[in-house]
């Protein structure tokens, strides 16, 4: 959420995207940009006080993804008006593992700026069944 914060210089945040950045020992595997819940190009913009919803992982049953594999979705569409009708969207295998540092980036591409960083968890529940990430608001 675009939340004020006191004694910070706030407003919209225009055009960002996001990516996930999972640590495997001394390597690091970045996921991006990923795909937002109301959006079809890969940027935003949210206004004061409005929330925006990216997709992590989903769990894909179907002809096109092996049985039981969790994808990072990753949408490559710059705007919403480039080929229209084209998937655009690429799924990236989410490795199993038991408890890794991941990271969620808020960019503002046209700045070079990274506007937040949340740090993470991932970590298989269920029988190693589901991934659960957990972030820290610092």
């Amino acid at each position: 959420m675009n939340a004020s914060k006191t004694d910070a210089s706030v407003g919209p945040a225009r055009n960002i995207k996001e990516e996930l950045v999972i640590q495997h020992g001394d390597r690091q595997e970045i996921f991006g940009p990923l795909a937002w819940t109301d959006a079809t190009s890969h940027k935003v913009s949210i206004e004061m006080g409005n929330p925006a919803h990216v997709v992590l992982a989903a769990y894909l049953a179907s002809r096109f993804a092996p049985p039981g594999e969790w994808m990072v979705p990753v949408n490559l569409r710059p705007a919403a008006y480039v080929l229209p009708g084209a998937n655009k969207i690429q799924l990236k295998r989410l490795d199993r593992c038991d408890e890794v540092e991941v990271q969620l980036r808020i960019l503002q591409p046209e700045s070079g700026r990274t506007l937040r960083i949340f740090n993470g968890k991932c970590r298989w529940g269920r029988n190693d069944q589901t991934p659960d990430f957990t972030f820290s608001n610092n």
